[in-house]
């Protein structure tokens, strides 16, 4: 049986994946194809091919269909982040709930090795702590304004970042890791002082 050949692309809004048919491929053949290969998941025809949601751009990267997938760079790491993702959601998960539960002590022990950590509040130690305790892939924090995000952003990159025992030690530190903290003209400001 041939097999029908496909471009797999990111999403302008990098909410999901599009493929798209090659030229002289049948649209109808691939949208079937991935209707067959990704039974249940709701699939977004475009003028352009069809687009799969971010949740479900993982079972591309196993699917035995019979499509012949082109990857994209950006398209094949999009989908690698998202089966990482699901696979340490639940220890990240516990790992932060552990974190709430056994309270400032059991912070303070996750973050032994961070340099200056004395100068972070309580709140801000579990904060950093739970940032650090699972070697997440990225994150995001929400809060109100003043409450020390960006502190904690950058003491956590910092840890994270840090050569020899720090109980990261599994994060991947390689001179590409780089870390970006998003501040307010205010505090960049302040900082330059």
């Amino acid at each position: 049986m041939e097999r029908t050949r496909a471009d797999v692309r990111g999403t302008e809004y990098l909410d999901g994946l599009g493929i798209s048919p090659r030229r002289g491929v049948d649209p109808q053949a691939v949208l079937s194809a991935l209707r067959a290969a990704l039974p249940g998941v709701r699939l977004h025809r475009t003028p352009s091919g069809v687009n799969i949601p971010s949740e479900h751009a993982h079972q591309l990267l196993t699917t035995h269909s019979t499509l012949d997938l082109v990857w994209s760079a950006e398209a094949k790491q999009f989908a690698e982040n998202r089966r990482r993702a699901r696979l340490v959601h639940a220890q990240l998960r516990a790992a932060v709930s552990a974190i709430k539960a056994e309270g400032a002590e059991a912070a303070r022990e996750t973050i032994r090795d961070a340099e200056d950590r004395e100068f972070l509040t309580t709140t801000k130690q579990s904060m950093f702590a739970a940032m650090v305790a699972a070697k997440p892939l990225g994150l995001c924090l929400f809060d109100e304004q003043g409450t020390g995000k960006t502190i904690s952003a950058i003491f956590t990159f910092d840890l994270l970042v840090q050569p020899g025992p720090s109980g990261c030690d599994a994060y991947h530190r390689t001179e590409k890791h780089g870390g970006r903290v998003a501040a307010g003209l205010r505090e960049v400001q302040e900082w330059s002082v």
